[in-house]
């Protein structure tokens, strides 16, 4: 049974080759987001102020621990 990550992404073992990788990583190209889009992030950094957020997107996301 494979995992599944926050994306929905399968999760494949260490030995996965490059060229596979590459092709679930362009799953995500074309997708945008727009003001009020709800979204499920996964935090990259946990800052003084702020956090970095991957998006699924191709820009990841900042938010200020004041608006949290």
């Amino acid at each position: 049974m494979s995992k599944k990550d926050l994306f929905g992404d399968e999760q494949k073992d260490s030995g996965s080759d490059f060229a596979s990788m590459f092709e679930t990583s362009l799953q995500s190209v074309g997708k945008t987001l727009k003001v009020g889009d709800r979204i499920k992030g996964e935090i990259l950094t946990l800052g003084k102020e702020e956090l970095f957020v991957s998006t699924g997107t191709i820009d990841d996301g900042r938010i200020l621990r004041t608006d949290l």
